[in-house]
This record gives structure tokens, C-alpha cells and sequence, in this order.
């Protein structure tokens, strides 16, 4: 199986902390443009009510007094707009290039420089300097110019503050909001820039939005700062946990997935013997037969489907499988007392499975003399002491038999003799291999322990004919390892051992 590293793992949850920042991101550009869309809309709006209110009055009242007859009587009809108004600085009636009646001259003929027919009927543009400049040396000169021609001579000329325009772009906090005209371009910051704009045919203006990086910035801190710390504190609190996680359901979990619906998972049993080399009952061992590699151990997968919880499954499956090689044998009297050993983990107690499990192949073994043994494995530690004896609990509730497996190799053989009554000790074969070197201490103690408890003894992994001899000198009850057989496929075994 392939070893995830976890530098791997470190990249992805730093990749997973990224895409929430670039989701909180988007989000926030989301908003932030959907703000500049309001107020580009918003903007656009009262300048477009500004207009619309200037050239109906125009149309309704001051139009028809085009060309001018009388310049007071036409000042004075125009003087309710020009009032009502704070967008408009001044109303002028031009003849060719020359102003004939303004609300500031008067009748006095001003001269418009660089004067051309445009042949528009409705113009808007930006103006640096008027024709009536030297009059206002200390005042800002540059107007927007609103210009309706009447014909190809006369037109009238309204010209508007830019200071009012820039009131209604406004001074957003985020948005650089920008009005374009055909010849100059407004911002809200208070620049105008000379430039030639193309607009739209019939538009007066555009209204949109420039948002910087250091503006979008901004905004994001401002509105999103609380929830982007509190992402990236959880982050960080969460790295080591989220690592674990990741590492259990790494690729290899998938493919043991597949390999449960492909039902690639087997039982093998080895036989368990006593003194005199009976076969007594068998360890079922799990097998993955997989299509390309062969048979795979469960050195291979096991601790990743214990962490995983896929284990609850395979052993589902092994259950229901020996459940039903086994209903098929007629044990001979001289196989009776049969048992056969599963091996379990604390997370199987987290759910009725094994429970469900157990009870099913009880049933069907109702009529044949095969118990069951559940063998508790060290590689895991139940999470509390209550958890544990509530668990051998239901076990003994059901007349299963109990046994430590792989005992004093981990977390906690000890607790779990002084916690709850066990059946069973399965000394590891690390300690039988010792009998060769000739330091038994620990295992003469474990043997010791276990006549003290008056516990039986199973002997893992004998594989000479010394480590029996020394073994059973020590009255050791039970026996497994090469010597006496190897796991076979449970149809193999059953042939082999109770046929």
C-alpha cells in the first residue's frame, strides 16, 4: 500500500485554507461590485434627471422665444430653472459663434472661441475656458456645457457646475466612481482628466466604477477582517486534526472501498492446537485477493482501516462468510468445542454492527458445537475505562469468550486484566521467539501472570520444535504458528482440519 507523506497532507489543508480566503474574496468582489453597479446606476440616474428636467423646460418654454426678440422677457422666463437648479450656473443664447443674451451679460455679445456648427441637437461637454472668464478672474472657469441647437445658427448654451457633478459621484469609501463626457473624464476623487471618450451614440455620459487593489483591499478588511481571522484561526487549530483525517482517507481508502464492493476480502484461518497437536479451533486472518497483486496480508491495510472505520465492514464480511462455510460442516466428536477467533478493535464497539454480527452467527451455529472467541487487538485503546467495560460486558453477555491478543505489545494489557475478566491471554510471538536466546524473563512473567489470574494461555508464532518443548514444559494450553500450519483459505482449512 502506498504511505501518504504528510508534508502532502500540509499542502492540501494549506490549499483547503487558501480557497476559503479566495471564496471570501470573490464574495466580497462580488459585493463590492454589485455596490459599484447601485451606485453607478444611482449616479446615472440624477444626471439623467438633470438633463431631462433642463431640455423639458427648454422645449416647453424657452425653445419657442428662439431666435431672441426680447433678451429680459426671455431671462426672465428661464429664471425659474436657473433658480431651482443647483446644477446650473448660467443660461446663454448663442447666433453662430456669438452670445447674444446670457444670464450674466445680458445683452452684452460675447465671443465664443474656436466656434463650430456641430450639428448635434443636444450636446454635452467639458469647458476650460468661457467667454466670460475675464469677468470672474478668482473663480474656478471650467464648466460642463449643455448645449441645444435650435438650427444651424442659433442654440442656446446652459452651463452647469462641475462642483455639482462631483457631489453626485459623491466620495464613496471603496469606489472610485467615474463620469465620462465626450471630452473629459470626471472622478469622485476630484481629478478631471482631459481626454477624448467614445460614447455611445445619442449618450451624453457613462457612469462606471474604477476599484483598485489597494480600494478592494480595503474593503475586504473593513467588512470581512472579523470573519477572515476567525477562518485562519480556525485553520490553524484545526491543521494537526485535519491532517489525521486526511491521512486516514488517503487514495488507498478508495481503493479499499472498491475492494469491499468487489467483496475482495476473505478469511484465511490458522489453526489453533493444544499440547497434543489437536487442532482445537483457528484465528481468522483477513485476506485482500486483489485482481492484479495478488493476495495482500493485512499487514498492508489493516491499521488504515482501523483508523478509517472500514474495519467494521471487513469484519461484517469475514463473519458472514465463515458463518456460512461453517453452517455446511458436521464437526466428528473428535472436533468438538470448536472455536473460532475474530479480531476486533475498540471503534467496532462505536456501532451495533459487530453486536448484529455476533448474534447472526450464533444462530446459525445454534446446533454445531463452534463458539465463538473475540479477540481484543492492543494496536488501539478504547478512549475510557467505562467505554472498555462496557464492552466486555456485552461480549460475555452473549457467551463469547475473550481473549487479549498480541498481549503486552500495547497500550494497555494491564489496565485491561485488572479492569474486567478475560478468558484468554494470546502471548505475542515476539516474546516465544525469545526462548531461542534464552531471555524469557518477560515471558516466564507473562506465563506467571496468567496462573495467578488463572487465565488460559495461547502461544503465537511457534515456529520450532524448541520454543513447544519449552512451552509446554510451562503447561501453556494452547498453540499457534508455522509448525503447526499455515492461514488457509476457510474452505481449504475446513477440508483439511474438521472433514
Amino acid at each position: 500500500m502506498i504511505k501518504k507523506d504528510a508534508h502532502f497532507d500540509y499542502v492540501f489543508v494549506f490549499s483547503l485554507y487558501l480557497i476559503g480566503v479566495l471564496l471570501l474574496f470573490a464574495y466580497g468582489f462580488s459585493r463590492l461590485n454589485s455596490e459599484a453597479r447601485e451606485r453607478e446606476s444611482w449616479v446615472s440616474q440624477q444626471m439623467t434627471d438633470v438633463i431631462s428636467e433642463i431640455q423639458h423646460f427648454y422645449e416647453w418654454k424657452l425653445a419657442p422665444s428662439i431666435p431672441i426678440t426680447d433678451c429680459d422677457r426671455f431671462l426672465q422666463d428661464s429664471m425659474p430653472l436657473l433658480l431651482s437648479s443647483p446644477y446650473i450656473r448660467s443660461i446663454n443664447v448663442a447666433h453662430g459663434g456669438v452670445i447674444v443674451c446670457s444670464s450674466i451679460s445680458k445683452q452684452t455679445l460675447k465671443q465664443i472661441k474656436n466656434w463650430n456648427a456641430s450639428g448635434k441637437q443636444l450636446e454635452l461637454r467639458y469647458v476650460t475656458q468661457t467667454p466670460f472668464s475675464e469677468l470672474f478672474p478668482t473663480h474656478r472657469q471650467a464648466i460642463l456645457s449643455l448645449h441645444f441647437e435650435k438650427n444651424r445658427f442659433y442654440g442656446m448654451y446652459i452651463a452647469l457646475y462641475p462642483e455639482s457633478v462631483f457631489r453626485t459621484l459623491g466620495a464613496p469609501r471603496f469606489l472610485q466612481t467615474v463620469m465620462r463626457f465626450e471630452n473629459a473624464t470626471f472622478y469622485s476623487d476630484g481629478r478631471i482628466v482631459d481626454e477624448q471618450n467614445s460614447l455611445p451614440a445619442e449618450q451624453l455620459f457613462s457612469v462606471d466604477s474604477d476599484i483598485s487593489t489597494t480600494a478592494f483591499a480595503k474593503y475586504i478588511f473593513y467588512n470581512y477582517g472579523v470573519l477572515l481571522i476567525a477562518w485562519t484561526f480556525i485553520m490553524l487549530m484545526s491543521a494537526k486534526s485535519l491532517v489525521r483525517y486526511l491521512h486516514t482517507f488517503s487514495l488507498d481508502y478508495w481503493r479499499i472501498r472498491k475492494a469491499i464492493k468487489l467483496n475482495q476480502f476473505h478469511p484465511y484461518i490458522q489453526p489453533v492446537v493444544n499440547d497434543c497437536g489437536e487442532v482445537t479451533g483457528g484465528e481468522v486472518l483477513v485476506r485482500w485477493i486483489h485482481p492484479k497483486k495478488g493476495v495482500l496480508s493485512p499487514a498492508d491495510f489493516i491499521d488504515l482501516v482501523e483508523e478509517n472505520g472500514q474495519i467494521v465492514e471487513i469484519t461484517s464480511i469475514l463473519m458472514q462468510k465463515c458463518q456460512s462455510a461453517f453452517s455446511k460442516v458436521n464437526l466428528p466428536e473428535a472436533r468438538q468445542h470448536f472455536r473460532v477467533g475474530f479480531n476486533v478493535c475498540p471503534i467496532q464497539f462505536d456501532s451495533n454492527t459487530l453486536c448484529q454480527d455476533i448474534e447472526h452467527f450464533q444462530s446459525a451455529m445454534a446446533d454445531k458445537p463452534i463458539s465463538l472467541l473475540i479477540e481484543m487487538t492492543e494496536r488501539k485503546e478504547f478512549s475510557s475505562n467505562d467505554k472498555y467495560r462496557k464492552a466486555i460486558h456485552e461480549l460475555r453477555s452473549r457467551d463469547v469468550l475473550v481473549a487479549l491478543d498480541d498481549f503486552g505489545t500495547g497500550h494497555c494489557s494491564l489496565k485491561y486484566l485488572h479492569d474486567t475478566e478475560i478468558d484468554m491471554i494470546k502471548i505475542d510471538m515476539m516474546y516465544v521467539a525469545t526462548i531461542e536466546s534464552g531471555n524469557t524473563k518477560i515471558l516466564d512473567n507473562i506465563i506467571s501472570l496468567a496462573r495467578s489470574l488463572d487465565v488460559i494461555l495461547l502461544a503465537e508464532g511457534v515456529e520450532t520444535q524448541a520454543q513447544f518443548d519449552y512451552l509446554k514444559a510451562r503447561n501453556i494450553e494452547r498453540y499457534q504458528g508455522y509448525m503447526f500450519g499455515k492461514p488457509l483459505p476457510i474452505d481449504e482449512f475446513i477440508q483439511k482440519y474438521l472433514m
